[in-house]
């Protein structure tokens, strides 16, 4: 019984690996941050590797960025450059490297494979990305292949230098990925110790009662070693001194500049992966003779417009202010000579501190937790982010670690008291523990696949289209048969001008009849129509902190690589979020997704309504951040029932939810799939035993 059960299991193994592959004859790995940048003072070696199968096709391997993009298909290679096709020909071999040199004053060169050369200049770094594939025929697969590395130029004494090109950086969001993969692999050893523990412990013999103790010890020991990393990951990155962390409190001196400059002085706090401070408190002196002190939410950069101001007093020029921010009881609180005057919930355990100018700081942790005046005042705004922070993802991984370690012990004794092959069960249990990890280690990562899924499912991708205003675009979205909205700023705040508009073969020309500079809102008037496959989009009653959103739209990033608007038109992205804070007198939310300038204007969707709850406002160009703001519906219905442009709102609690056949597209397949199986051979397991139980009562 117990050799037919182990035939019929590598029977399976074998017919699921042969099966596989013949079912997806082409698997997509998708657009992957190098963490390399296309910056100024270096020389370039893209090397790309294509393979091709018989019938089948060529795995195409890919590198982008800015202006740049090389494609190898099989042996056939194409370079785009600013748009423009320098080289579209055979390469003579599926192997190719390219050479790219930029130099320190911007200027920029591209050496092709017959020997030519291409110019380009560069205003900006960019992230280098790559896109990879793989083909497969049975379990014959190939996959192609991107590798970039680069040298530093000597830096010119006496040459200008352009420094807005410099390099970017390493991407935080890379190491939070391979941080989250750490965790996984700590709990799958501590489930795998617990099995090896409890197959020790009650294996005929005698002596090894310590040892498996031991192991067992060790097995409860690795997702708690989990939990530790995830919490202090990110604090050890930083000296005590920059990281403002639960109990503790910045002291900090400020001073309003006696004479007009550009930037203002500052003191704040950020998530700690941001270069520049989220939230925090400026002393400014404008080139009109303005001062002020006041505080800020929103800044990505160095443009200080691109903040919100949420607090303001008057101040002298000159002038020293005490400020105070406190990290109690999960709430960050900002204090400006003595008065509590704005308060949030951060969406990271330890927050980076951050200041320009004339500051001095300190940060200290009280004999107690701060009271009584410490306590912000009803009248002090009230805002709150970041309420999906990393921390319950943290606690919900060791939860899942514990129990699965515990699960595994349970049914290891079992089986040893029935006597059971051991061989078949640590086949079983092992296989169980990798299905059921599956879905802790990568479900995270697939999110933002999901959304785009499900968004292509319910022909969301037919409701966006590409607004475009000389060379700058941004994303629009039809609100009825002849009315698009889009942000403002994507028509440079300009009504009664014409618009091109685009999505896939389809175009059109549109006039901007009304602009809203206060709420960024514009409506573009389509004489011609909303062609026959295009999907109005209604808008949601409210919008509330906390509600899941999907934004739909087309990032910078998605025109680089795909190296023209025509194509990217056709392939509009979305990414998965929640509404973090939302102001309702300014008519403003924060948006915690991915996106960046070019989706300005899109829509922001409620994942379970599938209505707007607003419109991509805020947003700097091709920068993919944390921190973005959008136009609540409120203030987009409000204006288009002024200017008597038809649309419709959904009521949200009104019966509106998805059905349940839409509702399951929701969740990632795989790790439906992924538990299933471990679950199936957890009862597996469980039939076994029982078969086992049954065969010793008979005895």
């Amino acid at each position: 019984m117990r050799m037919g059960l182990a035939l019929a299991a590598v029977l399976a193994i074998v017919a699921i690996s042969v099966a596989t592959p013949l079912l997806a004859e082409t698997l997509p790995l998708d657009w992957k941050d190098t963490g390399i940048d296309l910056a100024v003072g270096r020389r370039y070696t893209i090397a790309l590797t294509s393979h091709c199968l018989w019938g089948i096709g060529c795995a195409k391997a890919i590198a982008a960025a800015g202006p740049i993009r090389i494609q190898l298909d099989g042996s056939h290679l194409t370079v785009w450059v600013d748009g423009e096709k320098e080289f579209d020909g055979d390469a003579g071999s599926e192997e190719v490297e390219i050479t790219i040199i930029v130099n320190w004053d911007g200027s920029g060169t591209i050496i092709l494979p017959d020997g030519s050369r291409a110019g380009f200049s560069l205003d900006r770094s960019y992230r280098w990305m790559k896109y990879e594939e793989t083909v497969c025929f049975a379990w014959n697969c190939q996959s192609s292949k991107v590798e970039i590395s680069y040298q530093e130029l000597p830096r010119p004494s006496n040459e200008p230098v352009n420094t807005n090109a410099m390099p970017i950086g390493e991407n935080p969001a890379k190491k939070l990925w391979a941080d989250q993969s750490l965790r996984a692999v700590l709990i799958a050893a501590g489930v795998g110790l617990a099995a090896l523990g409890a197959f020790v412990f009650l294996a005929p013999g005698s002596g090894r009662k310590a040892l498996a103790a031991a192991l067992i010890a060790l097995a409860a020991l690795a997702p708690l070693a989990a939990l530790v990393h995830a919490e202090v990951r990110l604090y050890a990155a930083y000296p005590s001194s920059d990281v403002l962390k639960p109990g503790t409190v910045l002291k900090a001196s400020i001073v309003v500049p006696a004479r007009p400059q550009t930037d203002p002085n500052i003191i704040g706090v950020s998530d700690p992966s941001a270069s520049y401070p989220d939230r925090f408190v400026a002393a400014y002196h404008t080139s009109s003779g303005a001062t002020a002190i006041a505080v800020w939410i929103g800044k990505r950069g160095r443009d200080w417009s691109e903040s919100i101001e949420v607090w303001k007093a008057s101040a002298s020029p000159g002038s020293r202010h005490e400020v105070r921010i406190v990290y109690s009881n999960g709430v960050v609180t900002f204090y400006v000579d003595g008065k509590a005057v704005y308060s949030f919930e951060p969406g990271s355990r330890y927050l980076r501190v951050i200041y320009y100018g004339d500051v001095e700081y300190s940060v200290v942790r009280p004999r107690s937790q701060a009271t009584g005046s410490e306590t912000p005042s009803s009248a002090a705004p009230q805002y709150s982010g970041g309420g999906h922070g990393s921390r319950g993802a943290h606690w919900l991984l060791l939860a899942a670690g514990l129990g699965i370690v515990a699960l595994v012990a349970a049914v290891m004794i079992a089986l040893a008291r029935q006597r059971l092959g051991y061989g078949i069960a640590a086949a079983v249990s092992i296989a169980a523990i990798a299905f059921s990890l599956f879905p802790l280690a990568h479900a995270s990562t697939s999110i933002d696949e999901e959304a785009q899924r499900l968004a292509y499912n319910l022909h969301l991708d037919k409701s966006v289209l590409i607004v475009r205003l000389g060379d700058q675009y941004g994303t629009g979205w039809w609100v009825s048969k002849h009315w698009i909205v889009t942000a403002a700023h994507v028509v440079n705040w300009k009504s009664g001008i014409a618009v091109g508009l685009l999505h896939g073969s389809w175009s059109a020309q549109g006039v901007v009849k009304y602009v809203d500079k206060q709420h960024d809102v514009a409506a573009i008037y389509v004489p011609s129509g909303a062609p026959s496959w295009a999907k109005t989009l209604p808008l949601c009653s409210s919008v509330r902190k906390g509600e899941q959103i999907i934004v739909l739209g087309y990032p910078f990033e998605l025109i680089q690589l795909t190296g023209n608007l025509v194509e990217a038109s056709a392939n509009p992205r979305a990414s998965f979020g929640w509404v973090d804070w939302v102001d309702y007198s300014r008519h403003i939310f924060e948006i915690g997704a991915r996106t960046d300038a070019g989706n300005s204007g899109g829509p922001v969707l409620d994942y379970n309504h599938l209505c707007v709850v607003g419109i991509v406002s805020f947003a700097l160009r091709g920068e993919v951040a944390n921190m973005y703001y959008g136009t609540d519906s409120i203030a987009v219905a409000n204006l288009l029932s002024s200017w008597n442009v038809p649309f419709k709102i959904e009521r949200i609690g009104q019966g509106a939810d998805l059905p349940p056949s839409l509702a399951s597209q929701a969740v990632p397949k795989r790790v439906w799939l992924a538990a299933g199986a471990g679950l199936g051979l957890v009862f597996l397991i469980g039939v076994l035993v029982g078969m086992a139980a049954a065969r010793g009562g008979r005895r």
